[in-house]
């Protein structure tokens, strides 16, 4: 996946695009041409948080430390983000 950032000219707005998904990091949403696509605020962290690393190899533990620095969350937290997002990036694309 390769995401493109970008700002507005009126406002700084931080969105990343990829494919035809766009994540605004103000609004905090992800959007499939124009339209809001519905996810759990979780997993808008995990994509937030993988979008800013494009490239590189982010760990499991790693997204704890950024998602959950002071609370004691077990994989299934993660796992279900994750599998969340990958469910309405896949139904999104798919109808």
């Amino acid at each position: 996946m390769k995401a493109e950032a970008s700002t507005g000219t009126s406002m700084s707005t931080m969105v990343y695009r990829f494919g035809p998904f766009a994540l605004d990091l103000d609004s905090f949403r992800l959007l499939r041409e124009d339209q809001p696509v519905p996810v759990s605020p979780q997993s808008l962290d995990v994509l937030s948080h993988l979008v800013r690393r494009p490239s590189r190899l982010v760990t499991k533990d790693e997204l704890f430390q950024a998602l959950w620095p002071d609370v004691i969350v077990t994989d299934n937290a993660l796992t279900r983000a994750v599998s969340d997002l990958r469910r309405a990036l896949i139904r999104d694309q798919h109808g």
